[in-house]
């Protein structure tokens, strides 16, 4: 039996939450555990609160985009190295703004590719850490 209190921590972040229950749906089944907000100022407090291991952000959120909440949560030394995946319905290219961004998945994206987007961040998060960089 896996001890679920060691699986990477996933805050979940859009403001439908039909949205928010399929990526629940398909995130829990791949073995994160989740916390949720729905709009940027909450994603920043859920940020500081939890301190996930990463932050999957609908871009296209009411009053503070996911582009300026990530921005804020990459501007925050504290939070600085969490990995931010975009998940968009934008089918507009992806622009200098999204570098911010550690993956870009445009919705409807298949459900393996958004887990897969979540590992390879998570990958990258460890052997950076591993390397002290």
């Amino acid at each position: 039996m896996r001890d679920e209190s060691l699986a990477p921590l996933v805050l979940v972040v859009d403001d439908y939450a039909d949205a928010r229950f399929l990526l629940s749906y398909v995130l829990a089944d791949a073995g994160f555990r989740l916390v949720y907000a729905e709009n940027g100022p909450e994603a920043i407090a859920m940020a500081r609160e939890h301190h996930p291991d990463a932050i999957v952000m609908d871009l296209h959120l009411p009053g503070m985009s996911g582009l300026e909440a990530a921005r804020r949560i990459k501007a925050d030394a504290a939070l600085a190295t969490i990995p931010v995946v975009a998940n968009t319905l934008s089918s507009a290219p992806v622009t200098a703004d999204h570098a911010i961004f550690d993956a870009v998945c445009t919705k409807p994206s298949s459900p393996e590719s958004l887990v897969e987007a979540v590992r390879r961040v998570l990958r990258f998060k460890a052997e950076m850490q591993r390397n002290n960089l």
